[in-house]
């Protein structure tokens, strides 16, 4: 297909990074805006936020948004949890 015709926005999810915490997840009908809030050296608070056109948003279609945010947190949490055992084995090497 000539270089023209692509469509990034259909063919994958983009995610940009504003520092220091906040992470955009553009899919193609929402927004999965994720927070990190440093705490101390070992603990992070996350904070997930579905984000949607309120004109998209009907009585009809209601249920898709919440099947959206549980479909980001399941499989951001399970990034998230992977992020932890590595961050959990990067402490292990450092010296104190």
């Amino acid at each position: 297909m000539p270089r023209e015709a692509w469509n990034i926005h259909e063919q994958a999810n983009v995610l940009y990074t504003a520092f220091p915490s906040n992470q955009f997840f553009l899919m193609q009908d929402h927004v999965a805006w994720v927070s990190l809030e440093p705490l101390d050296e070992d603990r992070t608070r996350v904070r997930l936020a579905t984000l949607a056109p309120a004109v998209e948003i009907t009585p009809d279609n209601a249920d898709h948004g919440k099947r959206n945010h549980g479909i980001t947190m399941m499989s951001l949490g399970k990034d998230f949890d992977i992020n932890e055992a590595v961050q959990a084995g990067i402490q292990d090497g450092i010296d104190r």
